[in-house]
């Protein structure tokens, strides 16, 4: 078995490729032992290696993001049950 590190990500729960492989998928959450007290979904670009938190400004827990069937969709739940779906303008 031989491979390569392609990126560092750091800490990034449930992680997943794009179905173009340019971006890595993932959630980061916080719990209190007990429960999870905050989750936020995040992208990064393997190339560029840029970050960018998908739900900073919401008022939810998101958690289990997944993606689409292209590069654009996203879905996730929320902690109380919803799904959503984000929709990326990726330039």
């Amino acid at each position: 078995l031989s491979g390569a590190i392609i990126k560092k990500l750091g800490y990034a729960n449930y992680p997943s490729f794009s179905p173009d492989g340019n971006w890595v998928l993932f959630m980061k959450d916080i719990d209190d032992g007990l429960e999870v007290i905050s989750s936020n979904i995040h992208i990064v670009n393997i190339k560029s290696g840029k970050y960018f938190n998908l739900t900073l400004e919401q008022d939810h827990i998101a958690m289990y993001p997944r993606w689409g069937i292209t590069p654009s969709e996203i879905y996730y739940n929320t902690y109380d049950g919803q799904i959503r779906k984000i929709e990326l303008k990726i330039d």
